[in-house]
C-alpha cells in the first residue's frame, strides 16, 4: 500500500493486517521455509471434510445466494477435483448432474436456481461443473444448440458498444465477455464468430486502464477479477496481443503484497485470498504472450527453427532498464515481484524504468520500447538483492533517526529550563524550546517507526521468500527457441488452453505466495477465507486452492512437503486439465 501520511479506515486495516501476518510468519525468521515443512502443510482432509457439507443442506443464511447455486456446486466440485477428492457418499455425481439440469432454460442457458432467468455467469458455472463430473450423463446436459442461441442473444452491436450482456436486461461488462467465451470453449462452440459478433475485441481493449489492468467497464478501475476476465477472453480467440501487455505486466506485479505475499484486487487495498487465483492466474496466461511482450517492448526478435535462433536487445535495453528501481509503497526500498525472465549478461527485460520518490509513489518513465519495468527486475539486472537493498535502508533510517532523537534530547532539556525561565523575559527562547521539545518528538516517534518496520521486514514473505530460482536459467534466446520450437504444438494447444509449461519462469514471487495460502488462508478446522481473522467460504476455497495449483503447477515450485502438490486446472477456464481434454474428445465424437 502507499504510504502517503493519510489515515483511513483501510491504512489502519492494512496496518493491523500486516502485524497480524509477520506475527504468523516470524517462526521462519532463524530458519529456512525448507526445514519448517510441518508448519506448511495444506490441510487436505479438513478441507475435504468442510466442502463435503456444502453439498447437501445449507444453513439458513446461505439464502442470500439462491440465485448463485450453480456457482456453489462448481466452487464445492472444482475445489474436491484440486484436491483429487471424491464426491461425499450421500451425494452422488448424478445428483449434481440432475440439479444442474433443472437450472437449464428450455431456451438456452442456465439460471442460479430452477425456474430462474438464464445468466452468464451461471452459465459458465454449471458448464464447468459439469465438465469437472466428467462422464456421459454430465457431458450430455447442455443442450448445445439452444446454449449458443442464448449466447448469440447476450452478444450487444458494435454500433450499440459492443461486448456481452450478463442477461436480459443485464449490464453489460468484462465478466460477461469471460464466461460467454469460456462456455463457448468447453463447449466447443464458435467462439469466434461470438466474439466477432459482440466486437468483443475492442470492447475487451478499451477496458484496459492507465494503470494496465483492466477494469470490469471502459473507464472503471483496474481489477483483479475482471483484468483475468478480460485477458482470458482474449486469450480464447487469440487476440490477446491488442492489449498492451508490457503495461499490463507492469499494473500485475505491483499488486503482490511485499508483507503479505498475497495479492490485492486493486491499488492501496488490502490482499484477499481470492486473488491468489484472480491475479495469480494472469501469470500463467502471461507466460504464454511473452513473444507478444517482448515485441511491445522493442526487443527484435527472429523466429528461427534452429538452435541458433536468438533474440537480442538494443544495447540501450539493459543500461536503461537498470537506471532506477522504485521506493517501496512504504517509503523505503522493498522488493516487488520476481523478475519476468531471469537476468543475463547481454539482455534485459525492456527499455523502460520505473523511479522511485515522490513519498512513495512509483511513476513510469519512457525508454526504448516504453516498457514499464518490475523495480526488482531491475534491481536484479545490476546485481544486486532488493530485498537485502530494503533491509539495509530501514536499518539506515533507523540509525539517522537514533542520532537526530539524540541530538533532539538537549532541545527537551532546554525546553524545561525555558519553562522555569520568566517567559516575558526570554519569549524567544521560549518559543525556540518548545519548537525543539516537538521536533524531538516527532523523531522519536520517527526511531520507533523505523525500529518497528526493520522489525516487521525481517517476518515478512518478501524477505522470507527469497524467491525460489529457477535450476534451468532460462535465457531469452531459450524462451524464444522454446517456443517457436512448440508453435504447431501451440496452435493445437490453445484449442485446450493448454500451456507452453517450462518456457518461461513465473513474473512473480510463487513461493511467498504459496507462504500467504499456506499461512494464512487455512482455517483451522478446514475451508479457505479470505485473510486471517475471517470466516472460511466456498468461494475462498474454490479461488484459494486455484491459485495454489495454479502457482504450483505453472510456477514449477512447491512449497512445504510433496504431498501439498495439487491436480494441474486449465489455466483459462479454470477447471481440471484431464476433465477438459475428455469434454472437449467428447465433443468430437
Amino acid at each position: 500500500m502507499i504510504e502517503d501520511g493519510v489515515i483511513t479506515a483501510t491504512s489502519v486495516e492494512q496496518t493491523n493486517l500486516e502485524e497480524r501476518i509477520t506475527d504468523l510468519y516470524r517462526e521462519f525468521v532463524d530458519s529456512p521455509l525448507s526445514e519448517g515443512q510441518e508448519n506448511l502443510v495444506l490441510h487436505r482432509e479438513q478441507h475435504v471434510s468442510y466442502l463435503h457439507g456444502g453439498l447437501q443442506y445449507l444453513p439458513s443464511g446461505f439464502i442470500v445466494l439462491d440465485s448463485s447455486r450453480p456457482w456453489i456446486c462448481y466452487w464445492i466440485v472444482h475445489s474436491l477435483a484440486l484436491l483429487d477428492a471424491p464426491l461425499p457418499t450421500e451425494v452422488t455425481s448424478g445428483a449434481v448432474t440432475d440439479f444442474l439440469a433443472l437450472c437449464q432454460d428450455p431456451e438456452g442457458g442456465f439460471g442460479g436456481g430452477p425456474m430462474q432467468l438464464p445468466h452468464l455467469a451461471p452459465t459458465y458455472a454449471a458448464v464447468a461443473c459439469l465438465v469437472t463430473l466428467g462422464g456421459e450423463a454430465a457431458l450430455s446436459v447442455v443442450n448445445k444448440q439452444a446454449t449458443l442461441r442464448f449466447l448469440q442473444q447476450r452478444a450487444v452491436a458494435p454500433e450499440e458498444g459492443g461486448g456481452f450482456t450478463v442477461c436480459e436486461g443485464g449490464e453489460v461488462d468484462v465478466r460477461g465477455c469471460y464466461t460467454a467465451m469460456a462456455a463457448a470453449h468447453m463447449l466447443s462452440l464458435d467462439k469466434h464468430a461470438l466474439a466477432a459478433k459482440a466486437s468483443m475485441v475492442q470492447y475487451v481493449k478499451r477496458c484496459q486502464t492507465y494503470e494496465g489492468g483492466l477494469g470490469g467497464e471502459p473507464g472503471n478501475e483496474a481489477h483483479g477479477g475482471y483484468t483475468f476476465c478480460g485477458l482470458a477472453a482474449l486469450m480464447l480467440v487469440d487476440q490477446a496481443h491488442q492489449l498492451d501487455l508490457p503495461r499490463l505486466v507492469h499494473w500485475a506485479v505491483h499488486m503482490q503484497g511485499d508483507v503479505e505475499g498475497g495479492f490485492m484486487g486493486r491499488t492501496n487495498k488490502l490482499v484477499d485470498g481470492c486473488y491468489s487465483f484472480w491475479q495469480g492466474g494472469v501469470f500463467p496466461l502471461l507466460q504464454k504472450l511473452m513473444p507478444d511482450y517482448l515485441a511491445q517492448c522493442g526487443i527484435p526478435h527472429t523466429p528461427s527453427s534452429s538452435s541458433s535462433a536468438t533474440a537480442t536487445a538494443p544495447a540501450s535495453t539493459a543500461a536503461d532498464a537498470g537506471s532506477a528501481y522504485k521506493a517501496s509503497s512504504r517509503g523505503s526500498q522493498a522488493p516487488t515481484s520476481s523478475s519476468c525472465v531471469p537476468a543475463t549478461d547481454d539482455a534485459s527485460c525492456g527499455g523502460g524504468h520505473v523511479s522511485g520518490g515522490d513519498g512513495g509513489r512509483s511513476h513510469v518513465s519512457s525508454g526504448d520500447g516504453g516498457l514499464a519495468v518490475a523495480e526488482a527486475d531491475v534491481m536484479r539486472l545490476e546485481g544486486r538483492d532488493p530485498v537485502m537493498q530494503a533491509l539495509d535502508d530501514l536499518h539506515r533510517t533507523k540509525g539517522k533517526a537514533e542520532a537526530a532523537a539524540e541530538a533532539a534530547a538537549a532541545a527537551e532539556a532546554a525546553s524545561r529550563q525555558a519553562t522555569q525561565a520568566d517567559a516575558d523575559n526570554a519569549p524567544e527562547l521560549y518559543r525556540k524550546a518548545h519548537q525543539m521539545l516537538a521536533a524531538s518528538r516527532s523523531l522519536q516517534e520517527a526511531v520507533q517507526r523505523a525500529a518497528d518496520n526493520t522489525d516487521m521486514m525481517e517476518a515478512t514473505a518478501a524477505l522470507l521468500c527469497t524467491q525460489h530460482q529457477q535450476t534451468d536459467k532460462v535465457t531469452h534466446t531459450a524462451v524464444l527457441e522454446q517456443q517457436e520450437a512448440d508453435s504447431v504444438e501451440a496452435r493445437s494447444e490453445v484449442q485446450t488452453a493448454s500451456e507452453q509449461e517450462g518456457s518461461c519462469p513465473m513474473l512473480y514471487n510463487v513461493e511467498a505466495l504459496q507462504l500467504w495460502i499456506l499461512k494464512c488462508c487455512q482455517a483451522p478446522r478446514g475451508g479457505m477465507r479470505d485473510k486471517p481473522g475471517k470466516p472460511p467460504d466456498y468461494y475462498h476455497t474454490c479461488y484459494c486452492l486455484s491459485g495454489l495449483s495454479s502457482s504450483q503447477n505453472y510456477g514449477r515450485f512447491v512449497l512445504g512437503p510433496s504431498s501439498n502438490k495439487l491436480v494441474k486446472a486449465d489455466p483459462l477456464c479454470n477447471v481440471v486439465k484431464h476433465r477438459l481434454v475428455a469434454a472437449l474428445d467428447h465433443a468430437k465424437s
